[in-house]
């Protein structure tokens, strides 16, 4: 689940996203005779930037991305590329020369790739979609503070409608429900790590009302929180569950 957009990948296949989205993931089909397993990595949005100019002669410009989500085959390439970087952790004493390397490539890769267009004209400087990326990486950094959704506009150099119609396409949210989002499953990680209780929760990641986050922990999760925990802590404790 990545916004509202609920999204089923599986062998074969990748999921890049170019702007930082609430999220939450499930397995579906995991055993112990068929495992799941699965790669991810930060992409490094200042070396992606770097690479979008080393690139502007050798690909084509970059179209406006339908959103900041892209779903695609993982090429052999890509695969390889991964792979090595994982093999790197048997030699140790290689990582700090080879893994920047590989890491180097697995940027390439993608921003040459199916997925690149778009990924290219997030890190764009100048273009609507990299003001949006920017929006998006200024409210993970600040989430607990209030939003004034005028203010953020102002920021990236966008009028209010504008900055909300774009920050909709990318995020598929209102800048509103992405903000709120990232309160909710944040007190979410922090009560399932034991942290602190709800109410504590919810006054770290911004609420000043206890009611108003339980209200719209309910809303998002389906249960208050303390009946969605006990919930979660169940079903990771059953071993026929493969949620994640």
């Amino acid at each position: 689940m990545l916004g509202d957009r609920e999204i089923h990948y599986g062998e074969g296949q990748c999921l890049v996203t170019g702007v930082d989205m609430p999220n939450a993931f499930r397995v579906l089909q995991a055993c112990h005779d068929h495992f799941f397993l699965a790669m991810s990595l930060e992409l490094d949005r200042s070396l992606t930037g770097q690479m979008v100019k080393e690139l502007a002669d050798a690909v084509p410009p970059a179209a406006r991305p339908d959103s900041g989500v892209i779903l695609g085959t993982t090429s052999p390439e890509l695969l390889d590329a991964f792979l090595r970087l994982a093999c790197l952790l048997d030699t140790p004493e290689r990582i700090p020369i080879l893994a920047p390397l590989v890491i180097r490539e697995i940027h390439y890769l993608l921003l040459i790739g199916p997925q690149g267009a778009g990924l290219r004209q997030l890190n764009t400087h100048g273009t609507q979609a990299n003001s949006i990326a920017q929006a998006t990486d200024w409210l993970r950094k600040n989430y607990r503070k209030p939003l004034l959704v005028s203010q953020l506009a102002r920021q990236v150099n966008m009028g209010t409608s504008t900055f909300h119609r774009h920050f909709k396409e990318v995020t598929g949210m209102s800048p509103l429900q992405y903000h709120k989002r990232l309160r909710l499953y944040e007190a979410q990680r922090l009560m399932l790590a034991g942290e602190m209780d709800a109410g504590s929760a919810g006054l770290a990641v911004g609420y000043e009302s206890t009611a108003q986050f339980n209200r719209e922990y309910k809303r998002l999760f389906g249960e208050p929180p303390l009946r969605d925990l006990k919930r979660m802590r169940r079903h990771d404790a059953c071993p026929s569950e493969n949620s994640h």
